[in-house]
């Protein structure tokens, strides 16, 4: 998706006089498909800032490319980059990243996505989108609850379990399941998480490792049970209703994307214009309604309902009580990257068994 030219080249048509004023623009760059067709322009509108809004297809790819340039400070082309929570902590603990130009954002923050272990206050990062990751079924071929993380590694379920490619989703239940808390996993701890699930590998209990596709394993029946994503699961509901999202006894993961700002950055007030402008209450519940986002913006849900009543009442967005309090958020620091980065080469592995048949 290219940058929306809008508010940017009105303002300039409207300036008057023959010197010709600095366009002031904001490089941002996303997954696919995370941003609905109109906050490009009502950011351009209300700001004066022009986006320059492209996408990447796979978020460690991504940092791949960009680590040369972020070790060096230089500028890598993007003045906000929007990574899941693994690539937020690495970025972070690397040093990669600049403080957020804007802290008044930060303190709209609810408290539950406040204070995670890679950014405590949340001086370094923003959540773009936040999702709960847990475990779905389809109750036309699973005819029990399924209740427990434990469930993954159950023999009943062997060779259709789907297990997920990111590695905090994966590793987080393997740890819940195992009795450890991910938000505060050990080095040791997420070895041995890796340890299981390969073991679980070997003993053909794993079908897949998938990204994107999990649900649709599950509608197939190349899967009964699946490690997934409740924004996944909702959007998959309206054609497949017997889809069933479950958050474990032993708890769920808070899943989020989060807006950074890398070390080279040039634009940087630009950059905080537009954190800040997503960070606001009826824009993150706007695109909470466009992608089935969990809401992390004080006063979000309550805008939410009035834009959409239906997503604000589901529980898959707005999770109840007792389901916030068993949530947490990945806790991966440099001293479990080893144990991520065996995971990513089981995980490679496995595809490459899979495609030679």
């Amino acid at each position: 998706m290219a940058g929306v030219a809008i508010g940017g080249p009105a303002l300039l048509a409207a300036c008057s006089g023959n010197a010709t004023p600095a366009l002031r623009e904001v490089r941002v760059y996303n997954e696919p498909l995370a941003i609905d067709d109109n906050t490009p322009q009502f950011f351009e509108r209300v700001s004066g800032v022009f986006l320059r809004y492209h996408e990447y297809t796979d978020p460690a790819a991504y940092l791949g490319r960009l680590a040369p340039g972020l070790r060096a400070h230089r500028d890598v082309g993007a003045d906000v980059i929007v990574v899941p929570d693994h690539q937020a902590a690495q970025m972070i603990e690397a040093g990669w990243v600049r403080r957020l130009p804007t802290q008044a954002a930060a303190r709209r923050c609810l408290p539950e996505f406040a204070n995670p272990r890679f950014d405590p206050g949340r001086a370094f990062s923003l959540p773009y989108t936040s999702t709960v990751v847990g475990l779905a079924y389809d109750r036309r071929r699973v005819h029990q609850p399924v209740r427990s993380a434990g469930a993954l590694f159950d023999p009943r379920f062997a060779g259709k379990v789907a297990l997920s490619a990111d590695p905090a989703a994966t590793l987080g239940l393997t740890l819940l399941a195992s009795g450890h808390k991910p938000d505060t996993a050990t080095a040791s701890q997420a070895a041995d998480a890796v340890q299981r699930v390969r073991s679980a590998v070997a003993a053909g209990q794993v079908g897949s490792f998938a990204t994107t596709e999990a649900v649709d394993d599950l509608v197939s029946g190349r899967a009964l049970l699946a490690v997934a994503r409740a924004d996944d699961v909702r959007a998959a509901q309206p054609i497949t209703p017997t889809l069933t999202f479950v958050v474990p006894t032993e708890g769920g993961l808070l899943a989020s994307t989060n807006m950074v700002v890398p070390v080279g950055a040039h634009n940087l007030d630009e950059a905080g214009v537009f954190v800040d402008y997503m960070f606001k209450a009826d824009v993150c519940a706007r695109l909470a309604s466009y992608s089935n986002s969990v809401p992390s913006v004080a006063g979000a849900i309550d805008s939410l309902r009035a834009i959409d009543p239906k997503a604000g009442a589901d529980p898959l967005i707005q999770p109840d009580p007792a389901t916030w309090r068993r949530l947490v958020i990945w806790g991966g620091t440099a001293a479990t990257d080893v144990a991520t980065n065996d995971f990513a080469s089981l995980v490679a592995s496995h595809r490459r068994s899979a495609l030679q048949g």
